[in-house]
């Protein structure tokens, strides 16, 4: 009788709702538990084949270790208890909370070098980090979150329906931003405009960048189905 499957162990806590946290320290805490029943049962005497079976004895089996861990409600964790709310509002809340505060950002840092003022033309070196940071509010702002989502989802065994739906309001929401900034010249104020919109809103609601929204979109949803399929939490960390 070899040791207890440490990692069906886990797996089977992650799968029904324990915190990663809490998995991993309770196996921690198993094996060094374990260790030391083994260890006693040697000094005892025993060969090590018998002081592993009686640590195992001791200490029981998967099915009764994960009925006793899953008995204390409070070890599991947010996302597995309300799934619809951590992956299909929070994310989308914080995500346009995130788009609109860089927005913010990024206009005090236009206004604050008068690129609005005519005459006021700016050097590369002062257009570079806004353009920079306005690229990548619209551009990576929502596979970023995506990523996180899926990861935090696949940490956790949870159902890939609610992280799917998140994922696909979000793409729908940050994948149809456009902007057009004109840095002022000598002879011309600057101006800054954004839309939002697909071309199946009505004319005063959408924009003509449809195809660039629709490659975002592509993009993000392809790069998000090959993430799910490769990333495994498990691989990345130690049991």
């Amino acid at each position: 009788m070899s040791e207890l499957n440490w990692q069906e162990l886990r797996v089977g806590m992650l799968k029904n709702g324990i915190a990663p946290k809490y998995a991993r320290r309770t196996v921690l805490e198993l094996k060094s538990h374990f260790a030391e029943l083994k260890s006693r049962a040697i000094d005892e005497g025993l060969s090590e084949i018998a002081a592993q079976q009686r640590a195992r004895s001791d200490i029981g089996d998967e099915a009764t270790i994960l009925k006793e861990v899953l008995s204390k409600p409070e070890l599991r964790s947010i996302p597995s208890r309300f799934p619809r709310l951590f992956f299909a509002l929070i994310p989308t809340l914080s995500l346009l909370l995130t788009f609109f505060l860089a927005l913010f950002l990024f206009l005090a840092a236009y206004e604050s070098w008068s690129a609005t003022e005519a005459g006021s033309e700016l050097a590369a070196w002062q257009k570079l980090p806004v353009q920079a940071w306005f690229l990548a509010t619209c551009y990576l702002l929502v596979p970023c979150y995506a990523l996180i989502t899926i990861a935090i989802a696949k940490a956790r065994f949870i159902n890939p329906f609610w992280p799917a739906m998140g994922i696909v309001i979000m793409v729908f929401l940050g994948s149809s931003w456009a902007y057009t900034l004109d840095w002022p010249t000598a002879e011309s104020s600057g101006a800054f405009s954004m839309n939002w919109g697909y071309s199946f809103f009505p004319r005063a609601l959408r924009g003509d960048h449809d195809l660039q929204n629709y490659l975002q979109i592509l993009i993000t949803l392809a790069a998000s189905v090959a993430f799910w399929r490769m990333y495994d939490p498990l691989r990345e960390q130690p049991n």
